[in-house]
């Protein structure tokens, strides 16, 4: 827990007859006088320490020496894991479960067991760091150089003012404001090849309108029908799902259709989408000013 080293020092100057108060442990560690209440009564109320308040000392001792703080440590690395948890719930669509797990996250805890009820998610070093790296810049307002993989352009670098994390679609995503090109930009983490922290800094623009990037979407997935020249082996992982009918079509819901798209003209045994018909045009379109610029 977040906490646990204040509660530490609490528990150690009690057991020098410090007696310690909220206010000694409010100024140690420069929080609030209303935070360190609320550690002394988690200490006192949730791990259930024997302490009394002794007015003449004001402050702390414990009524029976013998009680030992729980065991509980969690290193660097799990805490940013933990936090990450923490972005990652509020993000998902939200059920009761869901919102209390983001909740237990945030407070870097853990109460109760995780059962099939919950998504799970990749915790692997790399997305982590990025996505920790990515936020300190956020909350310190610094500018972010990127290495990016972009779908049409390739790699590109780039600069940006680091505005929002949020996830959708499956997919972990950034906002921000891209001053070269003056518009706001949307990045998804998984493209960035190289990533580095600038000691430039930057101010929020007043026409940024935080509600468009949020993790909660409520519309349903697009269903496309598609056939193939042959059996298909598309990673289909970032927001879609794909389910074998008969012979050689399938079944694609997707979100996004630009990403839908990106991927079947990139199949070798892409045939033909069967259905939607305005999903058939736009692959026809986007082939027709492909041809026309290899043209020019």
């Amino acid at each position: 827990m977040s906490n646990m080293h204040r509660l530490i020092w609490f528990d150690k100057q009690m057991r020098a007859l410090v007696y310690p108060n909220r206010g000694n442990m409010a100024e140690k560690y420069e929080i609030s006088i209303r935070q360190a209440q609320r550690d002394i009564d988690y200490l006192k109320n949730s791990l259930e320490a024997p302490i009394r308040y002794d007015a003449k000392r004001r402050g702390y001792y414990y009524e029976d020496e013998s009680y030992i703080l729980p065991n509980v440590y969690i290193n660097d690395l799990q805490r940013r894991m933990l936090k990450f948890l923490a972005y990652r719930y509020e993000n998902y669509t939200q059920t009761p479960k869901v919102a209390q797990m983001s909740e237990l996250f945030k407070k870097l805890a853990e109460e109760e067991e995780i059962d099939d009820e919950i998504p799970i998610f990749d915790l692997g070093k790399p997305v982590v760091h990025l996505y920790y790296t990515i936020y300190n810049a956020i909350c310190s307002k610094k500018k972010l150089k990127f290495l990016y993989s972009d779908p049409y352009r390739g790699e590109i670098s780039f600069k940006l003012d680091p505005y929002k994390l949020f996830f959708r679609y499956n997919t972990d995503h950034l906002v921000g404001y891209n001053n070269e090109h003056q518009n706001f930009t949307v990045l998804r983490l998984d493209r960035i090849k190289e990533l580095q922290v600038l000691s430039e800094s930057f101010t929020i623009s007043d026409k940024f309108e935080e509600r468009k990037y949020s993790g909660f979407v409520e519309k349903e997935p697009y269903v496309a029908r598609v056939r193939f020249t042959g059996e298909q082996h598309i990673k289909v992982d970032r927001g879609m799902k794909i389910r074998h009918l008969e012979g050689l079509t399938y079944e694609i819901q997707f979100f996004d259709a630009e990403e839908l798209i990106n991927l079947l003209i990139c199949s070798s045994c892409f045939d033909k989408v069967l259905s939607p018909k305005w999903l058939n045009k736009k692959i026809i379109t986007r082939c027709e000013e492909l041809i026309a610029r290899l043209r020019e």
